[in-house]
């Protein structure tokens, strides 16, 4: 995961090949029907919201950070502030540096195709009608690992751990094996969702815990969003017995106890963690947040100012 998350950091940079983009909400016949685990995020939706507006608007007064953003439109012909779309993140097993990511997105391919030919043991070979690239990534410490990647599509790109793992998607871009909509990775998305993200069958990887409490935690389905103005966070997850949902859930509601104790002088705080509410009913638990955007933007502005002393700051 680790690795993956490396490589999805780098096609936020580098985007896709692309001559137009097909959208940005999450397409179910893009990701395959055995996949166990899927993230997906919708660029336009986070743009629309008013805490992406806000972003923008923040992101766009730094000086280094609109110097950025012309380099890389410079480099590439992509815009990250319209052409970067959507992206899809997904796995059909748990083994550790493995899985698949879609990027949606508009670029200027033969720049593209010209900055990673920069990367350390470029590659460039065809399969069939598909051009396909691949490149060292260097992590530090050591930690080496190639990346492959195809462009199938206008307006999509395909990056993955292996030249197999990119066969196996491009199939599955091409309308053979996607994910069916009954598929339970595919809980309900309410309008404005920005982030979904779900994962099944937990109970048969190895997770890096001891926690016998998280060893019953079986699949997790999550929706982050905005919508008429309020941020939203929708979570349900699917437990082995009924009394793993009721310890969660215990679990969370004392967690919540904590942290406004200790917030009793930030009522500002206080009201964005008595939002989120908990339950739990047979062998599932859900948990239901929503909050002001505004609010949130005042409270993170002024969080800001007291990190820089008072003063506004575009650093």
């Amino acid at each position: 995961m680790k690795r993956l998350l490396a490589v999805f950091a780098g096609a936020l940079v580098w985007g896709s090949t692309i001559v137009s983009a097909q959208g940005a909400a999450l397409v179910p016949g893009d990701v395959a029907s055995g996949a166990k685990w899927m993230v997906h995020i919708d660029f336009d939706a986070a743009r629309e919201s008013k805490i992406g507006e806000h972003a923008i608007t923040k992101a766009r007064e730094n000086e280094r950070v609109q110097k950025g953003l012309e380099k890389l439109h410079d480099e590439l012909g992509m815009d990250l502030q319209k052409d970067l779309h959507g992206a899809t993140l997904y796995g059909t097993d748990f083994t550790q540096h493995t899985g698949v990511l879609i990027v949606y997105a508009v670029a200027d391919k033969e720049k593209v195709v010209g900055f990673l030919k920069t990367r350390p043991d470029f590659a460039e070979s065809k399969d069939g009608e598909h051009d396909r690239y691949s490149w060292t990534e260097n992590m530090g410490k050591g930690d080496k690992h190639t990346v492959w990647a195809s462009f199938p599509k206008a307006g999509v790109g395909v990056v993955a751990d292996s030249d197999e793992n990119v066969n196996d998607a491009i199939k599955v871009l091409g309308g053979e094996g996607g994910l069916a909509t009954s598929s339970p990775l595919l809980s309900d998305a309410p309008k404005g969702t920005i982030v979904r993200g779900a994962v099944v069958g937990l109970t048969e990887a190895k997770l890096p815990t001891q926690m016998p409490l998280a060893k019953q935690i079986d699949d997790v389905n999550l929706a982050l969003g905005e919508s008429d103005g309020e941020l939203f966070l929708h979570v349900k997850v699917g437990t082995t017995t009924t009394e793993a949902a009721k310890q969660l859930k215990s679990t969370i509601d004392g967690f919540l106890a904590m942290g406004q104790m200790q917030t009793n002088d930030k009522p500002e705080l206080q009201k964005m963690m008595k939002a989120l509410k908990t339950e739990s009913k047979d062998k599932e638990l859900t948990v239901d947040w929503t909050a002001s955007s505004e609010e949130l933007i005042k409270l993170g502005e002024k969080a800001r100012e007291q990190r820089s002393g008072g003063k506004k700051s575009d650093q």
